[in-house]
């Protein structure tokens, strides 16, 4: 499965990296993706783009995103759940889906959609 990405970078000082990020898994026994979207802006949303077999996703998909009360939030021994899983449905339009800044999302994707 080909995943590839095309961001702009986010710079601090001398270092740059991809604002946005993919990493696609395949389950071949559930006949279904796992893609991770990564949005690793502090303070702006990402349009992310998403093709499968050529075509653009469009519906909503069940997912799992992290949540946090910040994106200065960490779990520790005293706040175990200070950043936590939540499932939700991610919805694409054209094959887009808006990021929240600063988050981390997995879509699933039944195989053939």
């Amino acid at each position: 499965l080909e995943a590839r990405v095309e961001a702009d970078a986010l710079s601090y000082d001398d270092r740059s990296v991809a604002v946005g990020d993919a990493i696609v898994t395949v389950d071949s026994v559930n006949q279904s993706n796992a893609i991770a979207l990564v949005n690793r802006h502090p303070s702006n949303e990402l349009e992310c783009e998403v093709v499968t077999d050529g075509s653009t996703l469009d519906g909503s998909f069940s997912g799992t995103f992290l949540s946090g009360d910040s994106t200065d939030s960490f779990n520790d021994i005293q706040f175990p759940d200070k950043i936590r899983p939540v499932e939700t449905m991610i919805d694409f339009s054209g094959g887009i889906t808006i990021m929240p800044p600063h988050s981390l999302t997995i879509v699933r994707i039944r195989q053939g959609v």
